[in-house]
This record gives structure tokens, sequence and C-alpha cells, in this order.
């Protein structure tokens, strides 16, 4: 970013009018629809169809609308590559919060995790009881869970950090359903923020000229907006500490980087899965007596949280209820197999096989990215998002579409083209299942899921190769013409 006085530009003017167009759309399909605090005091169940009682207007509002953020986001980007000053920078960034605290203003229509979070938190921060073991139904929960959820009946998946998080915000929030919203609204808020700032640094240390682009890639993507601050998902709370770990990797601070994925891991269990790559990647950089250094007291620095946080709640193997919920499918490509097997095949227990099926192959794409990394063939941002891709794809077998957000936090700090265009496509296909599931509600779910997650995981491959063979073709021709 040059210091030298700003020059506003035609440019600056379309990215800032791009911004603009995005706030008014999110206004208009997200925030007069599902305003929180009429829906809250309602009791409404988070549910898009109940809420628009499946009106047509409300899918077309939905999908256009989409479409049109899709579309800014995407000129945005394309801006941003022509524009390197300080005042383009505050209009991303201005853009970006301005869309996130008009976001804060918008229901939870379509996902129920945030009052989850709510009641697991009051098990532990306003009954005093141990989350990970007691569920939210053995203490009242209408006040704040204004619906039936089977997920009630069950304890807390995520990792200790997270529960404490969440028993402080339901402390904070109790007595009103509104305020203990808006308190983990405010988490999210606070973790976008971070987020951006953290892949700022990454950006500018790396490849300043870059940076902008970089920044609207996270910063502007509706998945990301709309997940983290109208559905209040906890999910950017992880990513966090995973591009944390990505800062301090750049720095050469290697300890750090251990202590950052093991806090990220306390809070979803995911960032474990990206230690042994993590490990190699820094044997080969170190050598042998550097590398027991840096392990050795990256481990006694992660002992602290990690005790302080599990010690006061670890009831044995029980405590990991997240082991006992794994065999939980839906929306995930396991739930596809098993449909599959069960409409296509005469094999009795088609649900055990599906789900060793998925499994497998995780395994099969885990070695893989593995050994890729002994062989030193891939950077460490490359291998956390292909661990963090085959983990959407075969280790999720209960698959949120906002997980998706993991993968756009990275792209930032991947130069691929088709990478990013299959990671921008892919968010999008994810906000889409969302009607394409709550307006097929007359339709058999088996029918259902065998299309709809074809669209969220096959769709986005397809795009990115045939842009792939397209730039190669034109690349051909030109090269031929010359």
């Amino acid at each position: 970013m040059t210091a030298s006085r700003l020059r506003i530009t035609r440019a600056h003017l379309l990215l800032l009018l791009c911004g603009l167009l995005s706030l008014a759309a999110y206004g208009f399909a997200f925030i007069a629809p599902y305003n929180l605090y009429f829906l809250t005091s309602q009791g409404a169940i988070p549910d898009l169809g109940r809420i628009t009682g499946y009106s047509p207007a409300a899918f077309w509002r939905y999908v256009g609308c989409l479409a049109a953020l899709f579309a800014l986001y995407g000129f945005g980007v394309a801006l941003a590559g022509n524009l390197q000053d300080r005042g383009s920078l505050w209009v991303v960034l201005g853009c970006g919060l301005a869309a996130a605290l008009l976001l804060v203003q918008v229901y939870p229509y379509a996902a129920s995790d945030v009052f989850l979070y709510i009641v697991r938190g009051r098990v532990l921060g306003v009954y005093g009881h141990n989350s990970l073991v007691v569920p939210p139904s053995a203490f009242p929960t209408e006040t704040y869970l204004p619906f039936y959820s089977e997920w009630a009946d069950t304890p807390s998946p995520y990792g200790p950090l997270w529960e404490w998080i969440a028993a402080g915000l339901a402390r904070l929030g109790d007595g009103s359903l509104l305020r203990s919203l808006i308190a983990f609204k405010a988490l999210g808020l606070l973790s976008y923020i971070g987020c951006a700032l953290l892949l700022a640094a990454i950006l500018r240390a790396r490849r300043p000229e870059g940076m902008l682009r970089g920044l609207i890639l996270f910063a502007w993507n509706p998945l990301v907006l709309l997940e983290t601050h109208a559905m209040a998902h906890n999910d950017l709370c992880m990513v966090f500490f995973v591009l944390l770990a990505l800062w301090f990797w750049e720095r050469e601070r290697y300890p750090w980087v251990i202590v950052s994925l093991v806090l990220g891991g306390l809070v979803k269990y995911v960032p474990f899965v990206l230690l042994p790559p993590t490990l190699l990647l820094m044997w080969r950089r170190l050598g042998r007596r550097a590398w027991l250094r840096a392990v050795s007291s990256g481990i006694l620095l992660s002992l602290a949280p990690a005790a302080l946080t599990l010690a006061p709640l670890w009831r044995g193997l029980k405590t990991l209820s997240v082991i006992g919920q794994m065999g939980q499918i839906h929306n995930s490509v396991a739930a596809w197999v098993i449909v599959a097997l069960r409409r296509f095949t005469s094999i009795g227990p088609v649900f055990d096989l599906g789900l060793w099926v998925v499994r497998v192959l995780f395994i099969l794409v885990y070695v893989f990215v593995l050994l890729g990394t002994m062989r030193g063939t891939s950077s460490l941002i490359q291998v956390y998002y292909r661990l963090l891709y085959a983990w959407l794809c075969f280790g999720a077998a209960a698959f949120g579409y906002w997980y998706i957000a993991w993968l756009v936090a990275m792209i930032p700090l991947l130069e691929s083209f088709t990478t990013r265009l299959f990671t921008v496509v892919f968010s999008w296909c994810g906000l889409m299942s969302v009607v394409l599931y709550t307006f097929s509600y007359d339709v058999d779910a088996q029918h259902v899921h065998l299309i709809v997650v074809p669209f969220v995981f096959v769709l986005p491959l397809l795009a990115a190769y045939a842009l792939d063979r397209l730039r190669y073709w034109r690349r051909l021709r030109r090269r031929n013409a010359g």
C-alpha cells in the first residue's frame, strides 16, 4: 500500500459502489424479512420455510439477491487487482464491517446452532454442570430454545475452550434470549475482525500487492458474512487460531504454531488433524535438534491452556461426546453414499458400509497429503487447505455448508486462480443448498440428498475444471497466433 496522496479513480468509485450495493442487497434480502428483534420476540423457529410460509417470493428473493451478492463480490475481487492504495483498503474493510454489523440484526433464519450454543453454555455457565457430559434438556430450555430440537438431548460436541467461552457468553445473556443471541453474534464479529487482521498481516509480509484482493476474497464473501453474523456460527473462532498458526509460521515462531493449533482444536477438534503435517514441515525446515526444541517447547506451552480448560470438565472418555456423535449423518457425501447404496443395492448394513467408505477415503487422502508433505512438494497453507477440504468431503459425516468458511479463509493465501474460483463457487453452492433443502419439503428426502449433495460438492469441481480448460485453450491460441 502506498503512502502517497489518495487519488480517486473510476476503479475506486466502482469498488465503493459494489460495497454499497451489497449492503443494500443484504438489507433487502435478509435484514428486512428476518428482523432479529421481531422474530426473537415471536420465538420463531429458525427455519426459512416456516418463517416465510414456503413462499415462492421468499425463494426468489433469496436466490436473486444471492446471485447479485456473488456478482458484486466477484466484481470487487476483479477491481482489487488494479488498486493498491490505502483508501481502497479502507473501502474494503469498511464495507465488510458495515455488512457484518447489519447482519448482526438478522434472526438465524436457517440454523438452530446458536440456540444450542446458548442452552449448552447455560449448562456450564448458569447451572454449573459439565456441558460435555450433561445435555441441555436436563434443565429448562423453553425460553432459550423456543422449538423442538433433538440436539438438546445431547451434550456438546465442541472442545473445552469453546465450552468456557460459551459459558461466559451465556451468563452475559442470562435472562434474555435477545441479549444471548447478540452476545454470541458479538463473538462472531470479533472473530471476523481478527481473521481479517491476521490475513492482512500475512499478506503484507508475503505479497503486499495482493493484500487488497485477498482481503476482499475473505471479508466480502457472502457465506462468511451470512453464516458468521446472521447465523452466528462459531467456525471463525476456530479459523482464527488456524490463521494465527500460519502467522506464527511466517514469523518462524514454531512453538507458537503448535500452541495456536491446539487452541483451535480446543474450540473444534478439526485443527488437531493439521498437527502431523505441520510437524513434518517443521522437521524439513529446522533439522533434528531445532525441531526437538521447537516441538517440546510447543507441547509444554500447550499444556497450560489444555489443562486449564479440559481438566475441570474431564470425566473420562465420555467427556469426548463428539466421538459418540460421529455417527450422525446429514447433508454430506457420506449421506449421499448411504442413500445411493439403499436405492441401488440390496446390501444389508448400508449405513455402516457408507460410513466406512468415506472414512477410508479420508484416510487415503490424508496419507497422500502426508506423503506430499514429506517430499516437500507443498507449502503449509496448501496442506491445510487440502486437509480441510478432505475433511469436508469425507471426514464430516454431518456436513454443515457453513464449514466452507474454513476454505474461504485460506484462499487469500493461495495464489491459484482455479482454487480461488472453486472455493467461491463452493460457497455459493453451500448457500444455495439452504433453499434447495428448505423448499423441497414435499419431496422425498432421499431424492433431495441424491440431487443436492452432488450440486454442492461436484458443481464447484466442474466449474473450476471448465474454466481451467478455457484458460489453457486461450493461452494456446495466443501462442499459436504469435
